[in-house]
């Protein structure tokens, strides 16, 4: 409807009448077109939409543990999916492009993303028309968007938060969760944008845009939340969040703090049940205050050790969160165990006891594969870079002789997939650097019931030995790939790698398949981003040949461990 109209028709419109409508002009005209009092459905739609994906994802994920409990027990499952259909979805999910340097998700989270974005956009776009008459309330448009953007919100949260509903009904673990977290939001923004840009059109349709920002508050108070969303958005973008990782963190959580008390003002206090997703999301659990011992390994490469409680009990897979109290006590950094716990270890030895068999070097009660390994320990091996990392190994290399020892918080652990490897007949193991600590675990959990295969790649050789016991090394199936051939230990280590990719191939009826990644034997491609693509569209490729039957296996299934994505 044009200018002209409107003013004739004494709506209170820039340039027309100062006759603002009644009441009841209003509603009458929100009627037949999302009024506002009605139009918090948009919200429960999209609530719907989520919760259609998160049950229908929970009773897949509930028949794969159901049908691995069964097989790893030896019993028949009563439901579970065909090879096939798996191998199909599989092939759909696995492949991840390494265009815009593999800042893109994996196929199948890219699917969900994108599935919700189309809902979310026809949600707000499907009806006509977007805009209301000037002084007739919040255009459709807007309103729809904001119920869509904040109803995304608890989710956001959820998805963010170590411990919570999502990971624990469904299944799914927290670094795949973690791929939510940092794409959703730009769906959020998405909408918020589309929400601010209708309300503006709206205002500036009614009285001067510089009129409504000095008198009306909402308007200022609603940027406060957008740009906070936009730096969280931008800043988690996995290039930038790499550069500047030492300080994304605590500054992911001020933003984050800003963006909810923004939401809190501009919805007029009507949100008061989000309260409380502040301390979920940005407490930790103080297990207790145990102090880490810290050893410097040929390369510049710290082990790291922390006693914890015999109740405290961990999977293969599993990572935890540490802060350092008197080393940059702001940051904390995720690191994934090396090591098994206690009972775990106690229960190997008793199983080889009685079955007579001798050990062969792998393990025993006395001894964990690594060389600073001991019971009731984590152990961790890093790789230092900058920040947290490069300090404590300045530390450690101040103290001289003898391990340096800190206090520390330890938070988890978290995560881990051995309920899941449990049911497979092989591994095939797949790392890069110190990426094998993460898979040495699973090597003790499959360790006589499993064939294993392992493919280590490292720019020096020596760095098995230096870091792991040589005779269970040996007794192995390692296959150590050297990426550099030319440069010492020391100065092969020190370029080495930090939180490579830990990937496990698994064969669920008993036969490691010849469908290999290709080893990185250069520099430039040896690093963790590139073999977890490389990995990855093998795996995605090798589902072809499942579906045609042209493979020694009937299954084939993909699990990574990084923290460099």
């Amino acid at each position: 409807m044009d200018h002209n109209t409107m003013s004739a028709a004494g709506t209170g419109m820039y340039g027309g009448s100062s006759d603002p409508p009644t009441s009841n002009e209003k509603a009458l005209c929100q009627a037949v077109n999302d009024p506002w009092g009605a139009s918090a459905y948009y919200g429960w739609w999209t609530t719907y939409f989520i919760l259609a994906g998160f049950v229908a994802i929970t009773i897949c994920n509930a028949i794969k543990r159901l049908n691995s409990f069964n097989r790893f027990v030896d019993i028949q499952s009563v439901i579970s999916f065909s090879p096939r259909i798996s191998a199909f979805f599989r092939l759909l999910s696995y492949r991840q492009s390494g265009w815009l340097y593999g800042i893109l998700p994996a196929a199948g989270p890219t699917f969900l993303l994108v599935a919700f974005l189309v809902f979310s956009t026809a949600l707000c776009f499907g009806r006509r028309p977007y805009h209301r008459p000037p002084a007739f309330g919040s255009p459709p448009l807007a309103l729809r968007s904001e119920w869509v953007a904040t109803a995304m919100i608890p989710w956001l949260y959820a998805f963010a938060t170590r411990r919570n509903f999502v990971a624990y009904l469904s299944g799914v673990s927290l670094q795949r969760l973690m791929i939510l977290h940092k794409y959703a939001p730009w769906i959020c923004l998405y909408m918020s944008i589309i929400h601010t840009w209708s309300m503006i059109i709206q205002a500036n349709r009614k009285e001067p845009w510089s009129y409504t920002w000095a008198t009306d508050k909402f308007y200022r108070n609603g940027f406060i939340p957008l740009v906070a969303i936009f730096w969280l958005c931008f800043m988690s973008l996995g290039p930038i969040r790499s550069h500047f990782y030492e300080f994304f963190y605590i500054f992911h959580i001020i933003a984050s703090l800003i963006f909810l008390i923004g939401m809190y003002i501009h919805s007029a206090k009507l949100l008061v049940s989000w309260d409380f997703p502040i301390l979920i999301n940005h407490g930790w659990i103080l297990k207790s205050l145990p102090r880490a011992s810290i050893e410097i390994k040929p390369g510049d490469t710290l082990a790291i050790c922390i006693s914890v409680p015999p109740t405290l009990q961990w999977y293969p897979g599993s990572h935890v969160y540490l802060r350092f109290l008197s080393v940059r006590p702001w940051e904390t950094h995720p690191f994934t165990i090396a090591s098994v716990p206690h009972h775990h270890m106690e229960k190997k030895a008793h199983m080889s006891k009685n079955a007579g068999t001798p050990n062969n070097g792998l393990i025993s009660a006395e001894k964990a594969p690594g060389t600073v390994g001991r019971f009731n320990e984590m152990l961790f091996i890093v790789k230092p870079q900058s920040g947290l990392t490069a300090r404590l190994l300045q530390l450690a290399q101040d103290v001289g002789s003898g391990p340096l020892r800190l206090a520390c918080v330890l938070d988890g652990p978290y995560s881990g997939f051995v309920e899941l490897v449990r049911a497979c007949d092989a591994l095939v193991m797949i790392a890069g650097g110190s990426g094998m600590t993460a898979l040495m675990p699973l090597v003790l959990n499959a360790q006589g019931r499993q064939k294993v295969e392992m493919h280590w790649a490292v720019k020096d050789a020596a760095v098995a030995s230096a870091w792991f016991d040589r005779s269970w090394m040996d007794s192995l199936d390692v296959q150590i790939y050297q990426t550099d051939t030319t440069s010492s230990t020391e100065k092969a280590l020190t370029e080495g790698f930090i939180a490579a990719p830990a990937i496990a191939v698994m064969d669920k009826e008993g036969n490691i398949v010849n469908e290999e990644a290709n080893i990185p034997e250069t520099s430039d491609m040896c690093g963790p981003r590139q073999m977890l693509l490389e990995v990855r569209n093998t795996v995605a490729s090798a589902q072809k040949r499942l579906l045609i039957g042209n493979t020694l296996c009937t299954e084939l299934e993909l699990y990574e461990e990084s923290f460099s994505s």
